[in-house]
């Protein structure tokens, strides 16, 4: 036991996390690789899109139209 209090790994749809906090209070994250980015797109289209985790999809309409749309 480290003392830190670590956190219940946690699915954030394209990584698993864990949380802690040092003693002086910085909060860390660890994070996985996978399942990865491209886990609801092509890897071919990836950025194409707005792809968001699920517990954001609430954020979805705000974002499309408080987001600058990128061109190139």
């Amino acid at each position: 036991d480290t003392g830190y209090g670590v956190t219940p790994v946690i699915d954030r749809d394209y990584f698993w996390a864990i949380y802690f906090r040092t003693p002086g209070g910085v909060l860390f994250e660890v994070a996985t690789n996978e399942p990865g980015f491209d886990r609801d797109e092509d890897t071919a289209h990836l950025g194409e899109a707005l792809k968001l985790p699920t517990q954001h999809q609430h954020l979805r309409p705000y974002l499309e139209q408080h987001l600058q749309k990128l061109e190139g």
